[in-house]
């Protein structure tokens, strides 16, 4: 279907749902006269509009709503207090950006700041909350890989 095409169906679509139900078919019909195939594309999407309209699928139910919300704010608290750490000192070493985070830590640049060399490292500090026997496996073998 080319840009044409797309812009008379949903021109069609568009003045159908300002129609109420009954209205809707006969408008569709006025405006597809002895174009089977428009008639067909308009009336299928109408009916999917209305499917999606009767199952809310558009529309995420309180629990979803609240758990997205719940989530996008844990992302963010999560970020604010991963940069309250930049220009932290860790051994000899000063945090300077927020390179990323993932489920087990945040990695940050670090900058060698006692001056004995110049040299940029990636530093990853595990969240508190990981204290498990298999978090520190795995951290120690990415450790091991990254060396």
């Amino acid at each position: 279907m080319d840009t044409v095409q797309w812009n008379i169906i949903e021109d069609i679509i568009d003045q159908a749902l300002e129609l109420d139900e009954a209205e809707q078919m006969e408008f569709v019909k006025s405006k597809t006269v002895g174009d089977l195939e428009l008639y067909e594309q308009v009336t299928e999407l109408l009916k999917s509009i209305e499917e999606s309209g009767k199952t809310r699928f558009l529309e995420p139910d309180t629990e979803a709503k609240k758990a997205i919300f719940e989530d996008y704010f844990e992302q963010l608290d999560s970020s604010r207090s991963a940069k309250k750490l930049i220009g932290t000192k860790i051994g000899p070493f000063t945090l300077t950006h927020l390179l990323g985070q993932g489920g087990m830590a945040t990695v940050y640049k670090g900058i060698r700041s006692d001056g004995s060399v110049n040299q940029e490292v990636a530093i990853k500090v595990l969240y508190s909350n990981i204290n498990s026997e298999e978090s520190l496996v795995r951290f120690r073998m990415e450790q091991e890989i990254l060396a």
